[in-house]
């Protein structure tokens, strides 16, 4: 039961790796179109869950080499949080973020923010 187990969370790892590698591909063609939302977390979280995963695959095959990956992988998922948390802060003091028209609401039609009687 431990090698299916361990092959089976090989295979779910490869996977999710193979879609990390799609999604980065894409962000990147696009990157000089993006502006800053909080969407941008969506970059951080998933990838902790796969970096999290290669760490315990790494322990469970005593591999030094899935270990060094896993610790390149963090200083990546370090990096890219930083950034992230940067670039939220920055949006929040240029008034990008959190106000009236600018996040999820910004498509929503009907709603004046500036008169009187609005939210």
């Amino acid at each position: 039961m431990k090698v299916v187990g361990i092959l089976s969370g090989l295979f779910v790892i490869l996977f999710a790796f193979w879609f990390f590698c799609i999604s980065t591909v894409a962000v990147i063609a696009g990157v000089r179109r993006m502006t800053f939302t909080l969407n941008w977390w969506a970059f951080i979280f998933p990838n902790a869950g796969l970096t999290l995963a290669a760490i315990q695959a790494g322990s469970a095959l005593g591999s030094d080499a899935i270990n060094g990956v896993c610790s390149a992988l963090t200083i990546m998922l370090v990096i890219a949080w930083l950034g992230t948390a940067f670039c939220c802060v920055r949006a929040l003091w240029r008034g990008q973020l959190l106000w009236p028209g600018k996040d999820e609401d910004k498509d929503m039609q009907g709603i004046g923010w500036g008169r009187a009687g609005a939210f």
